[in-house]
């Protein structure tokens, strides 16, 4: 794990270093366990830089092209990547979700959709929703030049009814489903949030200070909005800062609105309120 965040560090096989991508701190790989010392270190998981790998150990006479953080980096590449593709020569691409939108690759045959279920197992309410617009983005870049494409999808849970609706281009039956299931627990667009996140270096004060301003709110007492937390975010340590969040929920947009308003006229009476980063997020959407 990275010393400043908690986050795992990946391994750039061209760098060979370790690298945290919330932080972008990088140190040496180790050659031995820090925790029992035994040197039987192995290399896991599959990003783009080890699919690009495996894939070029299995079709050596193709170009594979990787489109990714790294490799558009520098100036012009990812335009110099573009112009290879669209060259008409055969290729294989190997891309993160920066290819899903505004690309009209004409000549593309076959899409392979990845790693597909952290979208259905996400923490996150919409994300099955996004990943529906995903695979429906990335599969309609196959088979452009008229010929008949083909999609090719990674998933633990192939009867999960959302494969279902996409690859029979039922979207808006889906999107229909999704609205029910929010009606019946109350989220959004069935009721209004807001989320008030503090960060410090200091665990303690940035909770704490979430600990006050919730006691601030509810001594605003208007019943119809819900608070709950403070809780840690779902990546609690980024470079060093800590991370939290109060959350406050209502059907009511008039009555959040005011509870707010409130807060921000007694904001000065929290005494950590310049000791913590903090800011306010209406209608978050992550």
């Amino acid at each position: 794990e990275c010393g400043r965040c908690d986050s795992g560090m990946i391994y750039p096989r061209h760098i060979n270093r370790l690298k945290c991508h919330p932080c972008g701190d990088e140190k040496m790989p180790e050659h031995t366990c820090p925790e029992c010392k035994q040197p039987s270190l192995e290399v896991l998981g599959y990003g783009t830089e080890r699919l690009e790998e495996t894939l070029s150990s299995h079709f050596s006479d193709t170009p594979i092209i990787r489109i990714d953080r790294d490799t558009t980096r520098r100036k012009k590449a990812f335009g110099e990547h573009l112009k290879q593709i669209n060259s008409g020569e055969p290729c294989i691409i190997v891309g993160t979700q920066m290819l899903a939108k505004g690309h009209d690759f004409s000549n593309l045959a076959m899409v392979g959709i990845l790693d597909t279920d952290a979208g259905l197992l996400s923490l996150d309410f919409r994300a099955t929703e996004h990943l529906a617009q995903l695979l429906i983005q990335v599969s309609g870049r196959a088979g452009r030049s008229g010929d008949q494409g083909e999609v090719v999808i990674q998933t633990r849970y192939p009867d999960h009814p959302i494969f279902n609706y996409v690859l029979s281009s039922r979207y808006t039956q889906f999107a229909s489903q999704l609205l029910k299931q929010r009606s019946s627990a109350l989220l959004p667009p069935f009721s209004h949030q807001a989320l008030l996140c503090a960060n410090a270096k200091n665990k303690q004060m940035a909770e704490d200070f979430l600990r006050e301003a919730a006691g601030l709110l509810k001594s605003i007492q208007i019943d119809v909005v819900e608070i709950w937390g403070p809780v840690a975010n779902i990546i609690e340590k980024k470079s060093d800062y800590y991370y939290f969040n109060l959350y406050l929920q209502s059907n009511d947009r008039k009555a959040l609105h005011q509870m707010l308003s409130t807060f921000n006229e007694h904001i000065d009476t929290l005494k950590l309120k310049n000791k913590v980063r903090w800011y306010l997020d209406i209608d978050p959407i992550e």
